[in-house]
């Protein structure tokens, strides 16, 4: 399929059985810059995201390849000497939102049990190959939950050392580890965490 970045939002269209796509939508002004990403979940690859300024009438995009990137999405954590935990999609959710504050969340979350881990970062500083300060994150495992806070007075300072971080469409991906203080008990527990999530925005 072929996914349309346009004002924030995803638009996905599906392609013929020869992989030509065709699609129609309304422009809400003398034109729209939108972001092209063509996806092909067999092989799990995508292509590189294409900026096209789409116009009134007839718009010839052309030819994308989906070979460049490729597009696992998942969150994997172990707390303590458990199992290891993990989230990977589309059979589970994998969300990642920078609010307007510039607060970033990762959610994983199965669909039809409630387990799920919530990753907060604030963007500032952010780049592949950064270090930058994990501000939060909660475990839910069905009824049970486990909050941590690192940094603030009291807590254990842990960092999320940003691997991939590429544009609107593309990738971020990071992994943290370290020892806690669960906001809750007051227990001190281990983590080891990875993600990998398209960016929304």
């Amino acid at each position: 399929y072929i996914m349309m970045w346009e004002n924030h939002h995803y638009y996905r269209y599906s392609l013929s059985n020869t992989g030509v796509y065709n699609f129609t939508i309304l422009l809400c002004g003398p034109s729209i810059n939108a972001n092209l990403i063509a996806e092909d979940l067999s092989t799990a690859q995508q292509s590189t995201p294409l900026t096209q300024t789409l116009l009134p009438g007839s718009n010839i995009i052309g030819n994308i390849q989906a070979c460049a990137v490729s597009t696992d999405q998942f969150v994997t954590y172990t707390l303590d000497s458990g199992t290891p935990v993990t989230f990977t999609w589309p059979t589970d959710s994998i969300i990642p939102q920078i609010a307007p504050f510039g607060l970033s969340s990762v959610f994983g979350g199965k669909a039809l049990v409630p387990n799920s881990i919530f990753i907060d970062f604030y963007t500032t500083g952010i780049g592949a190959g950064n270090t930058i300060p994990l501000e939060r994150f909660d475990i839910t495992v069905n009824t049970l939950q486990t909050t941590a806070q690192p940094n603030i007075p009291g807590g254990i300072p842990m960092n999320i050392h940003i691997t991939e971080y590429g544009t609107v469409g593309e990738f971020i991906a990071g992994n943290f580890s370290g020892s806690f203080l669960d906001v809750g008990s007051h227990a001190v527990h281990n983590i080891t965490c990875s993600f990998r999530a398209r960016r929304r925005n």
